[in-house]
């Protein structure tokens, strides 16, 4: 029985890049459609978030950019 908590998808080797295809299930989960722009993070060295623009997880990472922003100077400090 192939396991329903994984979804597997192959890259594709273009001219300067690999290339990935969203199965539709994927694509549906995250309501992206061609030429939507999907955002990609580096968790932990070895695991990726794939993520829209609409998600709860940019609206943290935008609010938490503008923070850092805000206050670079005073982050700067703490971190010395």
């Amino acid at each position: 029985m192939k396991n329903k908590l994984i979804t597997e998808v192959a890259t594709v080797q273009t001219t300067q890049s690999n290339m990935v295809s969203l199965p539709e299930p994927i694509a549906s989960i995250l309501k992206v459609k061609t030429g939507d722009t999907l955002y990609i993070v580096d968790v932990n060295g070895d695991t990726v978030r794939l993520f829209t623009k609409n998600s709860n997880f940019y609206k943290q990472l935008e609010a938490a950019q503008e923070a850092m922003d805000a206050d670079a100077e005073a982050l700067k400090l703490l971190a010395k």
